[in-house]
């Protein structure tokens, strides 16, 4: 654990306040779940809740069988790690942190197709261990969104040259998220 040096006080609700700049740097927005967690030594820890990372093996299957169906590299991640990844380097991307920009495709609730013949300069770097976006050729994006709360997204693309993705694709993306809300709320 990390010392801060930030001291703060419980008021009379026993509410604290996060300092701004800890919820900015990890992404902790207004109504994020947390989990709390107690030690014996009179230790508390806040830790940010992540329903997909509670599904992760039903997230990994999903992946799978997405991409065996669209013949692509598939990730699934909540709002802030690639929770299941099948097809592609496990090792790039399983528990890799996502970017900003896919944090601001999940935070807009909406779905994204993109493909490098169309749209040259509009590709998504996925994982923070990438910089370069000029590797994908196609990529769609589908946020998983139970009871209308963004939690994560399922995100299919490839790096094959000349590949592109159409409405067939976005629809079995969605579709997939749509069955990982559905997960969450049954």
């Amino acid at each position: 654990m990390k010392a801060t040096g930030i001291v703060r006080r419980i008021d009379d609700l026993g509410r604290i306040v996060i300092p701004k700049e800890i919820r900015r740097t990890m992404r902790i927005a207004e109504g994020t779940p947390l989990e709390i967690f107690t030690d014996i030594d009179n230790t508390i820890t806040l830790k940010k809740y992540s329903p997909v990372k509670e599904l992760e093996s039903i997230a990994q299957e999903y992946a799978e069988a997405l991409s065996e169906t669209l013949n692509c590299t598939v990730c699934i991640c909540d709002n802030d790690t690639i929770v299941a990844v099948h097809h592609g380097s496990k090792k790039e991307y399983k528990d890799a942190g996502i970017t900003q920009n896919v944090a601001k495709i999940i935070w807009d609730k909406k779905n994204k197709l993109i493909n490098r013949s169309s749209s040259p300069n509009g590709m998504v770097v996925i994982s923070e261990k990438e910089s370069n976006p000029d590797e994908y050729c196609a990529q769609c994006f589908a946020p998983i969104l139970p009871e209308g709360d963004a939690i994560g997204c399922v995100i299919a693309f490839s790096k094959t040259p000349g590949r592109d993705f159409d409405d067939t694709t976005l629809c079995a993306v969605r579709v997939t998220a749509a069955l990982l809300a559905r997960q969450m709320t049954v």
